[in-house]
């Protein structure tokens, strides 16, 4: 299926460049039908894919709000997309380099839209550079249009005049967002380039009955001087024991395997995370 998968995925990648949802999601849906069905990327017979998969995934990579997903799909998306695809997808990609393949283009974009859950490879840069809101990073790319493929070309964006005049305005990109919005900016402008380490931590939840098996994401910056487990959407489903002093920028995830109230954390960023242990 080598060449198969090559096309959907290079036209997955370009789907993901132009924001052309039904195209992002028709390729992803193919891609779906052979790799989610072939080892490794099966998903675990308790999240076994529901018959109508292809219509959470484009719930999924539209933005769509979790809330509206619903939570009984949200062990899919968990679990078989921004886990097993992304991984599938990415497989499928080294697998190419390794053979001698070039991209003509940007590549990895169809593998950001499904990781981070939005329709556009700008709006998966934002995530991925810490913007902690899937509806902020769409509505700042709808709003302002720009055009951005790497780090340095987001952060001169960042920096522009016109985003700044929207920042300072103070309800940009949308009301509820733009505390968000202008904290992540600061951050996003004020760090240099450092090297990241990558950290693994065992760590207690402060809930009584555990939460179900999964891949979730760790916040730290709430506010309210607690580290919470968090849906990929940034739904809070529980505080740890300890909070954690993360120094920004980083990438923080936890999985838990199921039964359980102690989270296998997995940390990559700059600096030195200061996390403390908790009693049982």
């Amino acid at each position: 299926m080598a060449d198969v998968l090559a096309e959907l995925l290079d036209r997955a990648d370009v789907a993901a460049l132009s924001g052309d949802i039904n195209e992002l999601v028709e390729t992803l849906g193919g891609l779906g039908e052979r790799l989610l069905f072939m080892r490794p990327f099966i998903p675990s017979k308790s999240n076994a894919l529901p018959a109508n998969w292809k219509a959470i995934l484009r719930s999924w990579v539209s933005g769509e709000d979790v809330a509206k997903i619903g939570p009984q799909n949200m062990r899919a998306v968990e679990e078989a997309f921004t886990y097993r695809l992304v991984w599938a997808l990415e497989a499928v990609r080294t697998r190419r380099m390794s053979l001698g393949w070039s991209p003509d283009t940007v590549a990895g974009g169809a593998a950001a839209a499904v990781e981070t859950g939005v329709p556009q490879f700008m709006m998966s840069m934002l995530i991925r550079a810490g913007l902690p809101s899937r509806r902020a990073s769409m509505a700042a790319i709808e709003d302002a249009k720009p055009v951005f493929v790497t780090p340095a070309e987001m952060r001169a964006w960042l920096e522009s005049d016109e985003i700044t005049a929207y920042t300072d305005a103070g309800d940009w990109p949308t009301p509820d967002t733009a505390a968000l919005w202008a904290r992540f900016r600061t951050e996003a402008l004020s760090g240099g380039i450092q090297k990241w380490s990558v950290e693994h931590y065992k760590r207690l939840l402060e809930i009584a009955a555990a939460p179900p098996a999964g891949l979730y994401r760790i916040v730290t910056d709430e506010g309210d001087g607690r580290t919470w487990l968090a849906t990929p959407d940034y739904q809070r489903v529980a505080a740890f024991k300890k909070p954690a002093v993360d120094p920004k920028p980083s990438l923080f995830s936890g999985r838990l395997p199921g039964n359980t109230r102690l989270v296998d954390a997995l940390r990559v960023g700059r600096g030195k995370l200061r996390w403390s242990h908790a009693d049982a």
